[in-house]
């Protein structure tokens, strides 16, 4: 799905936040078309695609957003030599437009496991993306 960047900010001095307007979103409150919507799960990820300003790339984030908050959608990307990471971090700004995909079919449903009394989660990352 397409999706234009609304706005990018530093959150620590090697992380930026971009935040997401994606076209086609579904999320509990918006349930129409849903087949054919952009949505996740806490523990997905979105590959993002990025073509132009001379990178044409993918690369792998974490939503930092829950699925409540689509359309828009806030992914953390740490600053790095790989292409996508560095034209998140140089050149992407508020109006320019990316493609997106949802990935992963690793997740906890809490609803799924309604009796459950102890969970623990352990994660990976750069720190800063929400696991649960």
């Amino acid at each position: 799905v397409s999706a234009e960047i609304v706005e990018v900010k530093d959150l620590t001095p090697s992380i930026k936040e971009l935040r997401l307007c994606v076209e086609g979103s579904f999320n509990a409150v918006n349930a129409s078309n849903a087949s054919n919507a952009f949505s996740f799960k806490a523990g997905n990820w979105v590959d993002f695609f990025i073509d132009q300003d001379g990178v044409s790339k993918v690369g792998g984030y974490s939503m930092s957003s829950i699925p409540s908050d689509l359309p828009q959608l806030r992914l953390a990307v740490k600053s790095s030599k790989h292409p996508p990471a560095q034209w998140c971090h140089t050149l992407a700004k508020p109006g320019k437009r990316v493609k997106l995909a949802a990935g992963g079919s690793f997740y906890f449903d809490a609803e799924e496991h309604g009796t459950l009394k102890h969970l623990v989660l352990i994660a990976g990352g750069i720190g800063i993306n929400p696991i649960f």
